[in-house]
């Protein structure tokens, strides 16, 4: 699978994101793990509504 695959393969999920901002969160990968890490659990916490 080349560059365009996944090229148009994350065209599709973002699209899917901005239609569903209450079923789907875009995360940036690209800074730090620790960053990244921070992002993922800030959006699961407000998503389940609870701290963690």
């Amino acid at each position: 699978m080349g560059t365009k695959f996944h090229e148009q393969l994350r065209s599709a999920f973002l699209k899917i994101a901005e239609a569903e901002p209450a079923r789907c969160v875009v995360i940036d990968a690209g800074p730090d793990a620790d960053t990244v890490h921070a992002a993922i659990v800030a959006a699961v916490s407000e998503r389940l509504g609870v701290r963690l």
